[in-house]
């Protein structure tokens, strides 16, 4: 497994697939926040 870091427009830094072992390092940098990532095509349709 590979962990993957997106940065998001407004800033917001998501941390998908993380280690266990990692989880509290990445505490000490700020809040967390619980999320999913969804395929984007999948999941909105274009009008």
């Amino acid at each position: 497994m590979e962990t993957e870091i997106y940065i998001l427009p407004d800033g917001r830094v998501v941390v998908a697939d993380l280690p266990a072992e990692l989880a509290g390092a990445l505490a000490r940098l700020g809040q967390i926040e619980p999320c999913e990532i969804a395929d984007y095509d999948r999941t909105h349709s274009v009008a």
